[in-house]
C-alpha cells in the first residue's frame, strides 16, 4: 500500500496517470490519496479519457508546479494531449515493474543507462537526446519503456543502428504504445513482411534515391529513415556521382530476429480539462 509521497514520485516519474492506474498502485485508499494530495494543490486532474473499449471516461492526474517542487522536480509536467498519453503508458510501464529503481533526472538516467557498457542510444551533436523514456533498473537489468505515439518519432527513435544494444546481456528495451500505433510499429520492425512491396527488389543510384525521397508519398513514409540512410551511406563513401545501384532492402532494413517487447495500451479519446496551474 502506497502513501501519498509514493504518489506523487509516480506522478513525477510519468507525468499523468488514471484513477485506475493509481488505485493499482495505492491500492484501496485512492479517495483518502487524492483527496489529500488535491486539498494540498500537489495533484490536479488534467484531462478525462477511456482507457477500455467499454466503460466511463476516467480522470487523468498530473502534478501542480507546486506538487512538481515538492516531489523534487525543478519543471511541472506538461498537460498536451501526446504528453498525457505517454504518461499514461509510461505509468503501465511502472505498474508491471513496481519493484525497480526509476532515476528522476535525465542526467541520472544516461548515467545508470551507461554504467551497463552501452552508450546512450539516442545522441544529438553534443549531447544525448531527451527521449520520453522511462529507465527501470530492476535485477541487474536496465528495462527501458519508450513511448512513441506518432510515426515520426517511431522512424527517428526506432533506425536499427540505434537499437544494437537492446540485444546485450542486461538490457531490455520495451515499446509502450496505443492500440492505434501498433500497425505503424510493426510497419518499422517488419518492413519486409509483403514479397510484392514495390520496394523490395528496388535499387537505385544515389541521384534516383533522391528523387524518390523527395516526391514520397503519404503511404510510403515508412520507408523515410531506410533510403536516407542509404543516402548517408553513400555520401560517406563520397560516391554521390556514381552509376552504382544501392539495394534498399539489403542495406538499409534491420537485420532479422530482433524484436522488441511490445506492450499496448488501450487510450480513447482524451478530454483536456484545461487547468494546469
Amino acid at each position: 500500500m502506497k502513501n501519498p509521497e509514493q504518489i506523487m514520485e509516480l506522478l513525477a516519474c510519468t507525468g499523468a496517470a488514471s484513477s485506475s492506474q493509481i488505485r493499482q498502485w495505492s491500492g484501496n485508499r485512492i479517495t483518502e490519496v487524492v483527496s489529500k494530495l488535491e486539498a494540498g494543490q500537489l495533484m490536479i486532474q488534467v484531462a478525462r479519457a477511456r482507457l477500455a473499449a467499454s466503460g466511463r471516461p476516467q480522470a487523468i492526474w498530473s502534478l501542480t508546479a507546486l506538487g512538481s517542487r515538492r516531489a523534487g522536480l525543478y519543471f511541472s509536467p506538461s498537460f498536451g494531449r501526446d504528453a498525457i498519453i505517454k504518461g499514461l503508458l509510461k505509468t503501465e510501464f511502472m505498474l508491471t515493474r513496481p519493484e525497480g529503481v526509476y532515476p528522476l533526472f535525465f542526467a541520472n538516467q544516461v548515467s545508470e543507462f551507461e554504467k551497463g557498457g552501452e552508450p546512450w542510444p539516442w545522441q544529438g551533436k553534443e549531447e544525448p537526446l531527451r527521449v520520453s523514456a522511462l529507465l527501470c533498473v530492476l535485477k541487474e537489468t536496465r528495462h527501458v519503456g519508450l513511448a512513441i505515439t506518432t510515426p515520426r518519432e517511431a522512424r527517428q527513435w526506432l533506425e536499427p543502428s540505434k537499437l544494437n544494444w537492446a540485444k546485450r546481456p542486461g538490457y531490455q528495451l520495451t515499446l509502450l504504445i496505443t492500440e492505434e500505433g501498433a500497425q505503424f510499429i510493426q510497419d518499422i520492425l517488419n518492413p519486409m513482411t509483403d514479397f510484392n512491396d514495390p520496394f523490395y527488389q528496388k535499387q537505385k543510384t544515389y541521384q534516383e534515391w533522391r528523387a524518390i525521397l523527395r516526391g514520397l508519398a503519404p503511404e510510403k513514409e515508412r520507408y523515410r529513415h531506410h533510403i536516407e540512410r542509404v543516402l548517408r551511406w553513400i555520401e560517406m563513401d563520397g560516391e554521390q556521382g556514381s552509376a552504382e545501384r544501392y539495394d534498399l532492402v539489403m542495406r538499409a532494413f534491420p537485420e532479422p530476429g530482433y524484436q522488441p517487447e511490445i506492450m499496448k495500451r488501450v487510450i480513447g479519446p482524451v478530454e483536456l480539462l484545461g487547468n494546469g496551474g
